[in-house]
């Protein structure tokens, strides 16, 4: 199986996954860093710092009041499903995505994380901004 066949099949896993599998718990595996407050319009930065998971993914649920923008991983990495942001990871410490702020309010953002060659799953920290 060539190496995008093979991603596909992570990401569409992962998505099974995260509907059947209740993540186990909340810790520090991956840890998201956003800034405090942003502005109706504007863009801004998402980053997640991945401890080690050497092959795995994480899905992101983004808030609905915002656009996804970019990514600073490959794009073959990436699958968006309504405002799941799945992102496969191989040997990777950090990806930070690109969002822009539509609508004023509070955005909340939550997420899960899969370590495949582990075969352990948890939850990331929920975060909200202004």
């Amino acid at each position: 199986m060539d190496e995008t066949n093979r991603l596909k099949v992570l990401f569409w896993t992962l998505l099974a996954l995260s509907i059947i599998i209740v993540p186990v718990a909340a810790d520090e595996t991956v840890v998201r860093e956003i800034p405090t407050s942003v502005l109706q319009g504007n863009g801004f930065n998402v980053k997640l710092v991945i401890n080690d998971i050497e092959v795995g993914a994480v899905m992101e649920t983004i808030p609905q009041e915002c656009t996804y923008l970019s990514c600073t991983c490959p794009e073959d990495r990436i699958k968006i499903s309504g405002n799941n942001l799945i992102i496969s990871l191989i040997e990777t410490e950090e990806i930070t995505y690109t969002l822009r702020a539509d609508k004023t309010g509070l955005y909340s953002f939550t997420g899960i994380w899969d370590n495949t060659l582990d075969e352990i799953n948890g939850t990331i920290n929920e975060s909200k901004i202004r």
